[in-house]
């Protein structure tokens, strides 16, 4: 056998060992991605996504884009997870127990309130009326009546 047909088949060799160690430390991770913005439809720039792996408490931030699009990837499959959207003058808001698939999930469409936006909490009790109880006295008729 000569030199050169040595060394072509020590660089097949190395190859298919590397091919073979490349397949077996793959690994599937998932990706979330959507849009952050106003009641009213506008996007939030610089909105923070701050991605939380509940079991192992894994954190993965991302942050919105000028038009509120935010994308992370290398995301943990599985769950349950919690994802926390926040932005400069605006109410925070937690999506929880969330499931990730491998992959590409459909894309987050979150809106945020304003902080000056009030809050109005009504509540009511059933009032009962003397006048709608019968405890007076009743008439009873008959057939000759």
């Amino acid at each position: 056998m000569n030199k050169r047909s040595a060394i072509s088949r020590a660089a097949l060799c190395a190859t298919a060992i590397l091919a073979g160690a490349g397949a077996t430390a793959a690994t599937t991770s998932a990706a979330v991605s959507g849009y952050v913005r106003t009641i009213g439809g506008e996007p939030i720039p610089a909105a923070q996504v701050v991605i939380v792996h509940s079991p192992s408490g894994t954190v993965a931030t991302a942050m919105a884009a000028a038009n509120g699009a935010f994308h992370q990837s290398g995301l943990r499959v599985g769950g349950p997870y919690e994802i926390r959207f926040s932005g400069q003058g605006f109410r925070d808001r937690t999506l929880t127990e969330i499931t990730l698939t491998p992959g590409s999930q459909p894309p987050f469409a979150v809106m945020l309130l304003p902080l000056n936006v009030e809050e109005v909490v009504a509540t009511a009790s059933a009032v009962v009326s003397t006048r709608d109880l019968n405890n007076g006295v009743g008439s009873a008729y008959s057939a000759a009546d």
